[in-house]
C-alpha cells in the first residue's frame, strides 16, 4: 500500500489517499510490456502527412481511369453475365458503394466488373463513411480530382497496422457511435412534462409518492464509470383508456435501450414520454390481444432493467393480460411496477441526456429508470 499521488504533490488542504500499488503498475507500468498503440499519438501521424503532400496529381495530368466511357470497350459480350446488360456508369457506381472486399468477390464472379479498371472516384470513396479509411479524415479537403487516390490508398494501407493509426482507427469507432446516439438524441425532443432534476432545477417539484424500478441510480455528481444517475426528469399522465402502448429504442455500443414510450387513448390523444422516435416505434400489443379496440387501462408494467436502464418492457392491462416483451430481455434481471387504484396513471422517468446539453453520459443510455405513480 502506498500514497498516490505522493503526499508532496498535493496542494494545501487536499486529502491524501491510499493506493494499493498494482493499480500503478496496472495504469503506469515502467516496463515496456506495454502496447505501444495505448500511448501512441491517434491525431499527429507524420508520415500520414507525408502521404498527402506526395500523392498530388501534376497539373494537367489525365487520369482515364476517371472515364467510363473509356473503359467500356473492355467489356467482352458474354451472354451468362446478366451485368453486362447494365450501363457503364451503373457498374461503376456498384463498385463504389461495394466494401474493398466483395469488389473482388464481384470481379471473380463477373466478367463485367473484371474488365472495368477500379477508378479514381472508387479509390476516393474508401476514404468515405462506411469504408475502411474513414477515419483518414485529412482527405475530406482534397478534391477527387485533384490526388491520385489509387496510390493514396496504397500508400495509407500500409500504415494500418503502425499503433499510431490503430490508436486512430480504434478511437474513431468510439467517436462514431457517440456521434450517432447525439445525432439520433439532437433530432428528438425531450417529451414530458418538467420535473425538478439536477440540470433544471427549478422546474416544478413532484412531490407525488412514486414506485419505483431503476437501474443503479447513482448521485447526479457522480463519475460517469458504472450504474446510471438521473439528470433530467418528465411526467406523464394518462387520463384515458389506452389503445395502442409504442416504445422508443436508443442503441449504444451494440445494445438497446428504452428510450422513450408513447400512449395512444381512446379519445385520439397521444401522450409521450421520453425521447421518442415516431418512425422507428415498436408497438407493444401488436395484435391487439391485450388492450381491445375500444381501449383498455393499465394495471402496470413488466421490465427488465440492467445496472444501466431499461432494455425491455411488457405490459400488465387492468383485464389481466400480458403483452409480450419488446426489447432484449433475456438473462436481464426483471421486475414489476403495480399502479395503485384508479382512474390515472401517472409516469415519471429519468433521464441522462436533455434536450438542449451537450454534455452526457456516453456510456450509459437515455432512458434510466420508469416510475409508476398512484391516483391522485
Amino acid at each position: 500500500m502506498q500514497y498516490y499521488p505522493d503526499p508532496k504533490d498535493h496542494i494545501p488542504g487536499e486529502e491524501c489517499s491510499v493506493s494499493r500499488s498494482y493499480y500503478k503498475e496496472r495504469y503506469y507500468p515502467q516496463d515496456s510490456k506495454r502496447d505501444p498503440m495505448e500511448y501512441s499519438d491517434p491525431l499527429n501521424i507524420p508520415i500520414l502527412q507525408e502521404i498527402f503532400q506526395q500523392t498530388f496529381k501534376k497539373a494537367g495530368g489525365v487520369n482515364k481511369k476517371n472515364d467510363a466511357g473509356e473503359a467500356a470497350w473492355t467489356n467482352d459480350s458474354n451472354p451468362t453475365d446478366c451485368f453486362q446488360l447494365f450501363p457503364t456508369e451503373i457498374i461503376y457506381d456498384i463498385l463504389v458503394c461495394l466494401p474493398s472486399k466483395d469488389v473482388l468477390n464481384a470481379k471473380l464472379a463477373s466478367a463485367t466488373f473484371a474488365a472495368l479498371p477500379l477508378t479514381n472516384t472508387f479509390w476516393a470513396s474508401r476514404f468515405q463513411r462506411g469504408f475502411e479509411f474513414h477515419c483518414v479524415f485529412e482527405a475530406q479537403r482534397l478534391q477527387t480530382n485533384d490526388s491520385d487516390w489509387e496510390t493514396m490508398y496504397l500508400s495509407v494501407k500500409s500504415l494500418q497496422n503502425t499503433p499510431s493509426f490503430k490508436n486512430r482507427r480504434r478511437i474513431w469507432k468510439l467517436l462514431l457511435l457517440v456521434e450517432e446516439l447525439h445525432s439520433r438524441l439532437i433530432s428528438a425532443e425531450l417529451k414530458g412534462t418538467m420535473s425538478h432534476s439536477f440540470f433544471e432545477p427549478d422546474s416544478p417539484e413532484d412531490n407525488r409518492s412514486w414506485n419505483l424500478a431503476s437501474g443503479v441510480l447513482c448521485q447526479p455528481d457522480n463519475y460517469f464509470d458504472r450504474g446510471c444517475r438521473s439528470l433530467f426528469a418528465r411526467t406523464v399522465d394518462i387520463t384515458r383508456k389506452v389503445t395502442g402502448v409504442f416504445l422508443s429504442f436508443a442503441r449504444f455500443n451494440s445494445t438497446k435501450y428504452v428510450s422513450g414510450i408513447r400512449f395512444q387513448q381512446c379519445n385520439g390523444v397521444n401522450s409521450s414520454l421520453g425521447y421518442v422516435v415516431s418512425d422507428e416505434e415498436i408497438e407493444l400489443d401488436v395484435d391487439g390481444s391485450v388492450l381491445s379496440k375500444d381501449g383498455c387501462s393499465i394495471f402496470g408494467f413488466y421490465l427488465a432493467i440492467d445496472s444501466r436502464g431499461v432494455r425491455a418492457l411488457s405490459l400488465l392491462a387492468s383485464n389481466g393480460k400480458v403483452s409480450t416483451w419488446v426489447g432484449e430481455h433475456e438473462g436481464i434481471p426483471k421486475t414489476r411496477l403495480l399502479l395503485n387504484q384508479g382512474d390515472i396513471l401517472s409516469l415519471k422517468a429519468g433521464f441522462d441526456v436533455g434536450c438542449f446539453y451537450a454534455t452526457y453520459d456516453i456510456s450509459t443510455d437515455p432512458l434510466k429508470c420508469l416510475q409508476n405513480g398512484g391516483t391522485r
